[in-house]
């Protein structure tokens, strides 16, 4: 049995009774009862049942009981494909827009062939007025209406009915559109302007026009709007389309964009034709401090000051070399994108080519100063072949004067014409290293032949550094005395512990280097060494009673003489039971008087190590010498007693 006779044969309500059915009851006798379900399943399926029958067929849409006649009704969804179905009825013939060909014009109305696809063509008649120079034979499309009414003998059509349909079908799709829609701008309104679609007269919409709002950020290139002057009431273009409502009517369409667009294509098609190396006419269009802007056949150039000229325009105004509006012929260096790059010193002889030839390293020539910076001066020099061109050089703030100079313009000024010595060339890189300090008379060969070697020299502290002391020797020598040679006793952190700007000290002078510019002088060395009787004075292993001036858990510093110390390790200190410490403080106070041993003196840092320790251990070394001594005496004595025993018993 198939699972459809199943089911109508558990439901069919006419079957026989069952056979030993109780009498009266209609009720059949218990078979073997099965599993019984659990209390929470069944209260679950009799409310499912009673919701069925509540709803009148099953949940998942299947067969449900006619309750009248108790037969099935299937409610299952329908399975057929309508689209399958819709392609075997074919396109649509009656209210659908067709082609259509004009077979006869009368007074009234034009009689035209409409050729349905996948259909017989038929005639129909259309009002003459919609055909406003109507011709046999004209291709049109129209919307077919209605079949022919009785009495009727043609369905009538319309011209406009299709246009309208047509041009909504593409309003529908023409936010996916890059060709846009045809227009033109009506009015202006507020925020915006009004267009009017499918029109190519603004001030005269045809009747198929559709209206459309155009925010003022989208009317032109500028997103803040038209500029002044721009007019854009009346402008005839296409379009895109951003949002269609045609439910509501809202379309909201953007002229910056097609324009875009536009200039983007047009830029393209620019740019696929110049190449570096070109050489282009151009207009110069703007001038700013940084270079000028070129119009190039339509495309922005950027001329750079730096290649303006090959001095590079330094000290000079841009407006020196060109005005705007002024023609220009320019070399294309660089195209990036849309953007070029241009060169006008690159039409021209590059000097630096003959630089060489014409500048030799340690000659002197004239320049006139261009530019000052904080690290120099830019020197322009005339070319001896050319004195119309000119390249540029750098004097470094360094080799200005012997003289300490801060800033250039301390020294020269824009436009004064100067004589300069040519340190180094560089062609590959176009650099050129100036100086007009080498000109002039080197004052450390009048300090070397003034102040020679050992020389004892009165002068003032110009100036305080981490590292020592700057003496004024001359008006623009300096002798520079080091930290480590300021004094031999006191180890300053800084000068400034011992010396004051402008203090007048007398220093000796250790060195002069001609070449390198430097003179190194020494203060301590006006003095004799003290260490020299020191090292005399307290050899190693000699005693004395020095005072404590400071103590801390590493040992004890003691005072000698004035500017001289010790220390004692806290291993070599002892309490006053002479017991080793494990601090010094466990051992001696501040100003306390002890007795040491030097057991180091070091020349090389001039440091001297005492021992406390080695003071008794030196005493109980002596004691035991001595009792060693008393020793052997009395062994001797011993011995000659018992040799005179011996002779008396005899």
């Amino acid at each position: 049995m198939t699972e459809t006779e199943t089911t109508t044969a558990s439901t069919d309500t006419t079957a026989a009774p069952v056979e030993g059915a109780a009498e009266g009851t209609g009720r059949g006798p218990r078979g073997p009862r099965g599993p019984r379900p659990e209390r929470a399943d069944r209260g679950a399926d009799r409310g499912g049942e009673r919701r069925d029958r509540r709803d009148g067929g099953h949940r998942d849409g299947g067969p449900r009981r006619d309750g009248n006649r108790g037969r099935q009704i299937d409610t299952s969804p329908p399975r057929f494909n309508v689209d399958e179905l819709v392609a075997l009825a074919g396109a649509p013939v009656w209210q659908a827009v067709h082609d259509a060909t004009i077979l006869e014009v009368n007074m009234v109305a034009v009689i035209v062939e409409v050729r349905p696809v996948g259909a017989e063509a038929l005639k129909a008649i259309i009002k003459l007025e919609e055909v406003p120079e109507p011709k046999v034979g004209t291709v049109l499309r129209v919307r077919l209406g209605d079949p022919p009414a009785v009495g009727e003998t043609l369905p009538s059509a319309s011209i406009k009915q299709a246009r309208d349909l047509d041009r909504y079908a593409a309003m529908a799709g023409a936010s996916n559109n890059p060709a846009g829609l045809p227009g033109a701008v009506v009015r202006e309104v507020k925020g915006g302007y009004t267009v009017a679609l499918f029109s190519d007269d603004a001030f005269d919409a045809t009747d198929g026009a559709v209206r459309a709002f155009m925010p003022a950020s989208q009317a032109s290139l500028s997103r803040f709007g038209p500029g002044k002057g721009e007019r854009i009431v009346g402008s005839v273009g296409t379009f895109a389309v951003g949002e269609v409502d045609l439910e509501r009517g809202n379309i909201v369409v953007s002229r910056r964009a097609m324009l875009l667009a536009e200039r983007d294509a047009e830029m393209a098609n620019k740019l696929a034709t110049i190449k570096e190396g070109d050489i282009v006419d151009g207009i110069v269009r703007s001038i700013m401090p940084y270079g000028a802007f070129v119009d190039v056949g339509g495309l922005d150039g950027l001329l750079h000051r730096d290649d303006i000229a090959w001095d590079g325009g330094r000290g000079a105004r841009i407006e020196s070399f060109f005005k705007v509006g002024e023609r220009l012929k320019v070399q294309v260096l660089q195209v990036k994108e849309s953007k070029l790059k241009l060169g006008l010193k690159q039409l021209k002889v590059n000097p630096w080519a003959e630089v060489k030839a014409a500048f030799v390293e340690g000659s002197v020539v004239k320049g006139v100063v261009v530019g000052l910076a904080d690290f120099g001066a830019f020197v322009k020099l005339a070319l001896p072949s050319n004195p119309s061109e000119s390249i540029e050089g750098l004097i470094h703030v360094s080799e200005l004067s012997y003289a300490k100079v801060k800033h250039p313009s301390q020294k020269l000024t824009i436009g004064q014409e100067i004589d300069v010595k040519v340190l180094g060339l560089d062609p590959e890189t176009r650099r050129m290293s100036l100086s007009t300090k080498a000109l002039e008379a080197n004052p450390f060969e009048a300090v070397a032949a003034q102040f020679p070697v050992g020389t004892v020299v009165k002068a003032k502290v110009k100036s305080l550094t981490d590292f020592g002391a700057f003496l004024q020797l001359s008006d623009v020598v300096d002798g520079l005395v080091h930290i480590g040679e300021l004094s031999w006793t006191e180890h300053p952190k800084h000068p400034s512990e011992i010396l004051n700007i402008g203090q007048e000290v007398e220093a000796v002078v250790m060195s002069v280097d001609v070449s390198r510019h430097r003179v190194s002088c020494s203060i301590k060395r006006t003095q004799e060494n003290p260490f020299d009787a020191w090292a005399s004075k307290y050899k190693e292993g000699s005693r004395h009673t020095l005072k404590v001036i400071r103590a801390d858990d590493k040992g004890a510093q003691l005072e000698v003489e004035k500017g001289l110390s010790c220390y004692c390790s806290w291993r070599d200190l002892l309490d006053k039971e002479g017991n080793p410490v494990e601090r010094a403080q466990d051992a001696v106070k501040m100003n306390d008087m002890i007795e040491v041993e030097v057991r180091q003196f070091d020349r090389r840092f001039n440091k001297v190590s005492v021992s406390m320790r080695a003071v008794v251990e030196g005493e109980t070394r002596a004691a035991y010498e001595a009792y060693k001594k008393t020793e052997q005496g009395t062994q001797k004595l011993n011995g000659l007693a018992d040799k005179l025993k011996a002779i008396k018993g005899s």
